[in-house]
């Protein structure tokens, strides 16, 4: 019996959130990390516009959204609509979607809050992974 080769996992990592400070080192570091993974992984990082500028991302593919910028009491409204009504829909292509933000429990469901197999419109998207 022929055993058909497993597809690679593809996992969108949701770093929408990435600001100046903390946040840029975390996702420095996490883009290292992930690029020196062995399991055949295919990450991609998905970022504001510019936001990975000066971040060095090596092979991994970046996928960036523009969002309003001024005026600023919009940024974090605007990303967290995105996050919640826009990113299932852009994140099915994926097979995992990373971040808390991005993932909605399941009605009924016994996974924990942060993890979710459904999205909010249409059919399932991605699991999540907090």
């Amino acid at each position: 019996m022929l055993r058909r080769p497993m597809p690679t996992p593809r996992i969108l990592v949701n770093a929408l959130s990435l600001s100046e400070g903390g946040g840029r080192s975390y996702v420095t570091n996490l883009a290292r990390e992930l690029g020196r993974d062995s399991r055949g992984f295919a990450f991609t990082l998905l970022g504001l516009d510019g936001a990975f500028d000066g971040i060095d991302t090596g092979s991994l593919p970046v996928e960036t959204i523009r969002l309003p910028s001024s005026p600023r009491a919009l940024r974090v409204p605007s990303r967290v609509l995105f996050e919640q009504l826009l990113l299932p829909l852009r994140a099915r292509r994926f097979d995992l979607l990373q971040g808390r933000r991005a993932c909605k429990q399941s009605a009924g469901s016994d996974l924990p809050e942060g993890v979710a197999t459904s999205g909010v419109i249409g059919p399932p998207s991605p699991a999540c992974l907090s």
